[in-house]
């Protein structure tokens, strides 16, 4: 029965993991509009974090990329999209503060902020659908001598650190990729 009760308890923790889900993308002539959410967003210490007043930011990185013909070489990548999100409690106030950032160009060094939005909410169910839905994104540009058949979408989304053994930092990563049709 010992051996049993850590077995159980890894499994549910497994089973409280994020994941990304419901990623679509739709090419129109060379623009790439996307939406995504992500499947328990707030994981239960980053709900301790707000709840005790300390922000939780999560950085999503959407990638349009085309893969070389070449085996073992790089995609080449066509556009990027950087989605910073965060959320902090107010205690004073009782209120939650969302932040998000929208960044988008070719290379990371060349992102253009396209939106800055920030909302105040009450309840922690709007907090999780903040961080977890993301719908109505600015599109993604690609010249059109580089659309073809071989597009693909990338999504990696950096949601929590934590801290193995207490010393080592670590990030909770989830990621997929979409081929998108021609």
């Amino acid at each position: 029965m010992l051996v049993l009760a850590p077995a159980a308890a890894h499994a549910g923790g497994a089973a409280d993991k994020p994941r990304l889900v419901d990623l679509a993308a739709r090419r129109e002539r060379n623009e790439v509009t996307l939406s995504f959410r992500l499947e328990r967003a707030l994981t239960r210490d980053a709900r301790e974090r707000i709840g005790s007043g300390l922000p939780v930011v999560q950085r999503h990185q959407v990638e349009l990329v085309r893969p070389r013909a070449v085996p073992l070489w790089p995609a080449h990548d066509l556009a990027r999209m950087l989605i910073e999100t965060s959320a902090v409690y107010d205690s004073l106030t009782r209120r939650y503060e969302l932040t998000r950032t929208i960044r988008v160009g070719r290379r990371k060094k060349e992102l253009e902020t396209v939106a800055d939005d920030r909302l105040s909410v009450e309840s922690i169910a709007e907090v999780e659908r903040w961080l977890s839905v993301f719908e109505g994104l600015p599109p993604l540009e690609v010249a059109e001598s580089e659309v073809d058949a071989r597009l693909k979408l990338r999504v990696e989304s950096t949601l929590d650190r934590h801290y193995a053994f207490y010393l080592f930092p670590a990030r909770l990563t989830v990621s997929d990729e979409l081929k998108l049709e021609p």
